[in-house]
């Protein structure tokens, strides 16, 4: 806590003052004492000022007196000593009474006392405190850069800190996960407190419940500590952000104590901000390190870069996996990320490009993780590349491994905004020798996918059917002439009429030529349905009663849409 006007009053020569108006503002906070003798002070005040006046320059006017109050209020002075007697008498009751309202102490001091009596005593005080806020930041400083040359982790970080403020003390990454937690060692017996107890604060239920996101989210964008009151049952909190390569990594938060935050837990929160900071530099760089043996490893695999299976085994041993039990591979890519990131109208720089494939990736391990904890992932490119175990065989294995897929876009949708994924599966196989055909089904899976079906989804390969004959990038031409042989009469005739011939045909083909089926489907009468298809068949000089003009229609209807699907993708990348 800083030097408040009731401290001031305590010190002389203040014993032999009175306190005029403002009783309910004695705990303002001074930060700085200025004289003040003109009669307008807007633009001359900081806030936390404790002003000294004679009153000369306002004596004969009570509408000057009452704008300095009012102005005092704005600025966040702490307050105002005045001598009364010399120029002005007594102060007007409108000026008490204002002064009242706005808690704004006004202090009457003997007229006979110069200003620097009145003035050094109070700057003696501040100086005295700010070289003594100083030593113990410094302290606190050296101890925090201490724990990390020690490399005695961000637990040892957060310990320090609660004992030096009393304070309960929580670090977290940018998703809001806990890094670390502690409590003042004093406060283990007398309070109750536990590490489990803060975390709850800062559980996602807590951050609903408590509204502690917008203060989040202005630390982080303001780039300074922001203290948050207590409400209800939460208590207060001091937030810093941690910054680490001008990116928001994390934030310290003090929890809780007895009295209202001051100075030192602003510095202090502050300077284990940076200290936090260089730790996460210095595990970040341990885990770049460690993520591209695992990339290495990992492009091995999927590629069959290996001499023999057994060797590749023992090389992923030495990173502590069993690729032994691993049998599917699993692709995720970020949904229109060229267009999203780097061909919008603010490019963003590597850095911010960086950062958001880091907390991708960490979405990404966290629910494999939960599904799989014996699975590995690695970021390949653009890509993130999951290895994992189907658990069942059959529909059981495309569906479990799907609800994987669709788990992980849920996560990076809420937890990585804006950016959304999609999914590529590949079907099992043999462990170690059999994953770079599961990759490359993955990889099909994702294309094909995103072409055919939609522009983001979980995909799986099983779910291509002939879509993975048909499909292939370099034959587009010669999907092309088919369309025009087959289908494209048909549509340019319902573009000219307004008929919808097309759809009604697509229908019956897709029902194997059964009408009965197809009219329900429409919600039309066989008749008319009848009607439409013998149209058909005179655009097109085909007969619908074979069985091989029908399937030459349904290949024509899924090239159809491989087509619609390069072109819609060309478009999306273009714009």
């Amino acid at each position: 806590m800083g030097l408040t006007i009731r401290a001031v009053l305590k010190i002389q020569p203040f014993t032999e003052a009175r306190l005029l108006a403002g009783e309910r503002g004695v705990d303002r906070v001074v930060e700085r004492v200025d004289v003040v003798e003109v009669p307008d002070v807007r633009g001359w005040l900081r806030g936390g000022e404790l002003l000294v006046t004679t009153g000369y320059s306002i004596k004969d006017d009570v509408r000057l007196q009452l704008n300095l109050i009012e102005e005092m209020y704005l600025r966040g002075s702490a307050g105002l000593v005045i001598k009364l007697q010399r120029y002005i008498k007594e102060l007007s009751p409108e000026v008490i009474a204002l002064a009242d309202r706005y808690d704004i102490p006004i202090i009457d001091v003997p007229p006979h006392l110069p200003h620097s009596d009145i003035t050094t005593p109070v700057l003696t005080q501040l100086l005295s405190r700010q070289t003594v806020l100083l030593q113990r930041t410094a302290d606190i400083h050296r101890k925090l850069t201490g724990v990390v040359l020690k490399g005695e982790g961000m637990d040892a970080i957060a310990q320090h800190l609660a004992d030096a403020v009393e304070r309960a003390v929580l670090i977290e990454d940018e998703m809001v996960r806990v890094l670390a937690a502690a409590v003042p060692s004093r406060w283990r017996q007398a309070e109750g407190m536990t590490r489990t107890r803060v975390e709850e604060w800062r559980s996602e239920r807590g951050l609903g419940a408590h509204g502690l996101d917008p203060y989040l989210q202005g630390a982080a964008k303001r780039r300074n500590v922001v203290c948050v009151p207590a409400q209800g049952s939460a208590p207060l909190r001091v937030i810093a952000p941690i910054i680490v390569d001008d990116d928001v990594a994390g934030y310290v938060t003090l929890v809780g104590g007895r009295k209202a935050p001051g100075e030192l837990d602003m510095l202090a929160v502050e300077q284990a901000s940076i200290v936090a900071a260089l730790e996460m530099v210095k595990k970040r760089a341990v885990e770049e390190a460690r993520g591209r043996l695992q990339a290495d490893a990992i492009q091995d695999i999927i590629s069959s870069n290996f001499e023999s299976p057994d060797l590749m085994v023992r090389r992923a041993r030495a990173l502590n996996w069993d690729i032994t039990r691993l049998n599917t591979a699993v692709v995720v890519d970020i949904d229109r990320f060229q267009r999203l990131y780097l061909a919008g109208d603010k490019t963003l720089k590597e850095a911010e490009i960086q950062a958001i494939k880091r907390r991708l990736l960490d979405v990404v391990r966290e629910v494999l993780s939960r599904w799989d904890p014996g699975g590995v992932t690695a970021a390949q490119s653009d890509n993130i590349v999951i290895l994992t175990c189907a658990r069942d065989q059959g529909d059981g294995a495309i569906a479990g491994t799907k609800e994987l897929g669709q788990e992980i876009r849920r996560q990076v949708a809420a937890r990585v905004p804006p950016i959304t994924v999609s999914v590529g599966i590949g079907r099992p196989h043999a462990p170690v020798v059999g994953l770079a055909k599961s990759y490359r089904e993955a990889r099909q899976a994702l294309r094909i996918g995103r072409i055919v079906f939609a522009d983001e989804g979980v995909f799986h390969y099983d779910d291509l059917g002939l879509y993975r004959l048909l499909f292939d990038p370099g034959r587009l031409r010669d999907l092309e002439a088919y369309y025009r042989e087959t289908l494209a009469p048909l549509d340019e005739y319902d573009q000219r009429h307004g008929t919808h011939f097309s759809e009604t045909l697509q229908r019956y083909v897709e029902n194997d030529g059964n009408a009965v089926r197809t009219a329900e489907e429409l919600f039309v009468h066989r008749n008319t349905l009848g009607y439409r298809l013998r149209r058909i068949e005179n655009i097109l000089g085909i007969d619908l009663s074979q069985p091989d003009a029908r399937l030459n229609l349904l290949l024509a209807f899924k090239v159809k849409r491989i087509l619609a699907g390069e072109t819609r993708l060309n478009q999306g990348l273009a714009r």
